[in-house]
């Protein structure tokens, strides 16, 4: 056991006295690995300006049209359909549905309209259109298909 003892002691050493040279041999310098700071207030506003300006690029409308009736939990079944469950905090950015009734033109058949905003970050608000629009989605016997909302100007 000693032998040992005295090996290690003596690689210690060694390695000790290697490491020892190396670092006089070449200097490490401070300035080069730290540059000097940003300035913290104009960096926060600008990552703050970023985040509004991303959050609104993100928010839309969708109209899913086509239903003979108010359809209860259509929230839950958009969230559903289009798997947004797996979406981080997809409760706060899918909204509950808002209902329009809508008459044709000749003014015999109503059929209903839900408006739905979403809030979301990695997916593109016409392919998720075209995805719920490709999967011919039917609720009650009537074919639900989706558009992204036209902004009423007040």
């Amino acid at each position: 056991v000693e032998t040992n003892q005295i090996l290690y002691k003596g690689l210690l050493k060694d390695y000790i006295n290697n490491r020892s040279q190396i670092i006089k041999e070449n200097p490490i310098h401070i300035k080069v690995l730290s540059p000097p700071p940003l300035q913290p207030a104009p960096l926060a506003k600008e990552l703050f300006a970023n985040c509004l300006a991303s959050e609104d690029l993100n928010r839309f409308n969708l109209d899913l049209t086509g239903f003979s009736s108010e359809c209860r939990d259509m929230r839950e079944y958009v969230i559903k359909i289009m798997k947004l469950e797996y979406v981080e905090g997809f409760k706060e950015k899918v909204s509950e549905a808002n209902w329009f009734k809508v008459e044709d033109r000749d003014g015999e058949s109503v059929r209903f309209t839900a408006r739905i905003s979403l809030n979301l970050y990695d997916i593109k608000r016409d392919q998720f259109v075209k995805t719920w629009n490709d999967k011919n989605i039917k609720i009650g016997g009537c074919n639900i298909r989706a558009r992204i909302a036209q902004e009423q100007k007040t």
